[in-house]
């Protein structure tokens, strides 16, 4: 992934960040800044709590062999 992108963290309320509830549990995520330099590195449970307006949905299935793939 390259640094930078699309920042999921708002303090925004008419904003709604919608995050894969495959991701809540996981220790890290890498995900956008809003900076082309720079990444932030972030808890699933943390990134929950960081904006002010969050849904969590289940967006992807994993199949038996581990391969993520959007849910029907």
């Amino acid at each position: 992934m390259s640094a930078g992108g699309v920042c999921p963290i708002t303090d925004d309320p008419a904003v709604q960040v919608v995050i894969d509830a495959a991701l809540v549990d996981l220790p890290v995520l890498y995900c956008g800044s809003g900076l082309a330099e720079a990444s932030i590195e972030i808890s699933g449970t943390d990134l929950v709590r960081a904006s002010a307006t969050v849904l969590v949905a289940r967006i992807s299935t994993q199949s038996s062999n581990g391969v993520e793939s959007p849910a029907p």
